[in-house]
């Protein structure tokens, strides 16, 4: 950190600081009718949003693929596919829903008049208490990570 604000944790972990941006919740909500997620506003990031997802009151597994909607600076939205058969990629018929979160990181101030807000050096809002911020509380154990070109020569990569 070269200037400005540091907020760290009780165990030392940096939670806040100019140099390392704070991930916030764009949209939470739960799946619709075919695995579709509409953003209440377009996330405006030239990166993908984060995708978080978990399923409503099912055990199965699935194999996920998003399928994210609109373009850089302009996400609308996702898609979540499920499939049994990933190597040649069949949907199976999404007949639960899916809790989901999506995360990004932008520069955009909230539109909250009162808070605060923490600047890079160049002047990039790197948080704001304004904004719904991302936890992450526990994770996957066993991640598994592949790719495999389908038939119709698009790669499919897995986690």
């Amino acid at each position: 950190m070269t200037f400005g604000f540091k907020a760290a944790g009780d165990t030392g972990n940096l939670q806040i600081d100019d140099e390392y941006p704070v991930f916030r919740v764009h949209a939470m909500g739960v799946t619709g009718e075919g695995g579709v997620f509409t953003f209440p506003t377009p996330a405006k990031t030239s990166e993908w949003p984060m995708v978080f997802i978990r399923p409503r009151g099912s055990t199965s597994w699935y194999m996920l693929m998003v399928v994210f909607h609109g373009s850089p600076g302009g996400w609308t939205g996702v898609t979540v596919q499920t499939t049994t058969n990933p190597w040649g990629w069949v949907p199976t018929a999404n007949t639960g829903a899916w809790d989901i979160a999506i995360v990004v990181w932008d520069s955009l101030p909230s539109t909250e008049r009162y808070g605060m807000r923490v600047f890079n050096a160049n002047g990039g809002i790197v948080y704001d208490s304004g904004h719904r911020v991302m936890h992450l509380l526990h994770q996957a154990n066993h991640w598994r990570y592949g790719e495999y070109v389908n038939s119709e020569n698009v790669v499919l990569y897995y986690y």
